[in-house]
């Protein structure tokens, strides 16, 4: 059992070992977890019993008595189970213990996963901690230790605990199995970037790569989702790490690079994504994407927004390769629609991108645009195209904002 990093009154069971120190099962949990950093590991004594241990008819045990009793109508003895690890515990400390019982779905139904309950074990006997007429061996220690439970039926110290099972976690807000199941490379750590992860990653995508050769700047505050602490870091490695405390199941991987043929080439991670997710804005990256080929057919997903953050860009494809030129086919229009109108705009210095903290855009803009890319992804995920170019806009008149409407191609063309 360890601790969860940054809260400690937090513990999560990482594996089940035998009384001898054999490993039995090792729980899958992510990133968070397996860190060596900021957490303490401790051993807790466990048993199993084959069905809820209540007095009948539904009566949780209050005591030690009753949870003995509870216990052997469920074919498990509480006191040889108790003394098989009393003598690993006589250090002066109260220790945990689990108690394990399978549990169906519903109620009647078969059983199909195991619950367990935490309890905080009372001080056992130790060095001078044995009243008179015990000895101070392992089997006076014993003899004391059970009067203490059961004869003077001490009051069980039940302590909360809960399933962390993905399918629980996530039952309410989960995105399709298809994305969750995948491993996603995500270039770009930017605004949209970061917050379109955010959205990924509480929705269940527990498989992250993350590129971006960029640090975090204090001007990038106003719409990215990292904080001040972040300031100078790199947004890659800083994003990974805010990502790690809101998925216990995420394993994700941080480059502080841009993606480039030698990097696509030579880094395995980068090879076995299957859903490539693009917010750079960058040509040069999807150039990149056009000319190194995967082995097998990925999803291609490339999003940006213009000025105001008023207009997204969502484009997704199917294929070994990112289709560039059917990208420009499609997009051309509206990338240079983009340009014109940001000619137009008056902007505080020549030459500001969307990057730039005076660039204008709200983050409400920016996170209204993360909120539709990842609804534009999921169908991607979903129908998989050969090639799609999907246009949000967002309706607003006389500062009004009136909604989001997708546009047709077309609109393009009339609007140049």
């Amino acid at each position: 059992m360890v601790t969860v990093p940054g809260n400690p009154r937090l513990c999560v069971v990482d594996a089940f070992s035998s009384l001898d120190g054999r490993r039995l099962v090792s729980l899958d949990w992510g990133d968070l977890f397996r860190s060596r950093s900021r957490r303490r590991r401790f051993r807790v004594p466990w048993m199993r019993c084959d069905s809820l241990p209540v007095l009948s008819p539904y009566a949780p045990p209050t005591c030690w008595p009753e949870l003995e009793e509870a216990l052997r109508s469920r074919g498990l003895e509480l006191r040889k189970e108790l003394q098989g690890f009393s003598s690993k515990l006589r250090d002066g400390e109260r220790h945990l213990c689990l108690i394990g019982f399978p549990i169906p779905e519903k109620i009647d139904g078969p059983n199909v996963r195991m619950h367990w309950w935490a309890l905080r074990l009372p001080i056992f006997a130790h060095g001078d901690l044995a009243p008179r007429g015990y000895r101070r061996n392992e089997q006076g220690y014993w003899l004391y230790d059970q009067v203490n439970l059961f004869e003077k039926a001490r009051p069980i110290h039940w302590l909360r605990t809960e399933n962390w099972a993905p399918e629980d976690l996530r039952s309410r807000g989960a995105l399709p199995e298809p994305l969750r199941s995948s491993w996603v490379l995500l270039l770009g750590a930017g605004a949209l970037g970061s917050a379109m992860a955010e959205l990924l990653v509480r929705g269940g995508v527990s498989r992250l790569v993350i590129l971006d050769g960029e640090t975090l700047e204090a001007g990038n505050l106003v719409r990215h989702t990292l904080d001040v602490t972040d300031v100078r870091y790199s947004k890659a490695e800083a994003l990974a790490h805010h990502l790690r405390t809101l998925n216990p199941d995420l394993q994700v991987h941080a480059f502080r690079k841009q993606l480039d043929d030698q990097m696509a080439r030579s880094t395995w991670l980068v090879s076995r994504c299957d859903t490539i997710l693009d917010c750079t804005a960058s040509d040069e990256v999807l150039e990149t994407l056009h000319r190194f080929a995967w082995e097998a057919s990925r999803l291609f997903f490339s999003t940006s927004f213009g000025v105001r953050a008023r207009r997204l860009l969502c484009f997704s494809a199917t294929g070994t390769s990112f289709p560039f030129e059917e990208f420009w086919k499609q997009a051309g229009s509206w990338i240079r629609l983009e340009h014109d109108e940001l000619k137009r705009t008056n902007l505080p210095r020549e030459g500001l991108g969307c990057w730039h903290p005076v660039f204008p855009a709200r983050a409400d803009d920016v996170a209204l645009a993360a909120a539709i890319a990842v609804k534009s992804l999921v169908q991607a995920a979903t129908a998989r195209p050969a090639a799609r170019l999907d246009v949000y806009e967002r309706d607003e008149h006389n500062d009004f904002f009136r909604g989001v409407n997708h546009v047709s191609p077309v609109e393009a063309h009339a609007r140049s």
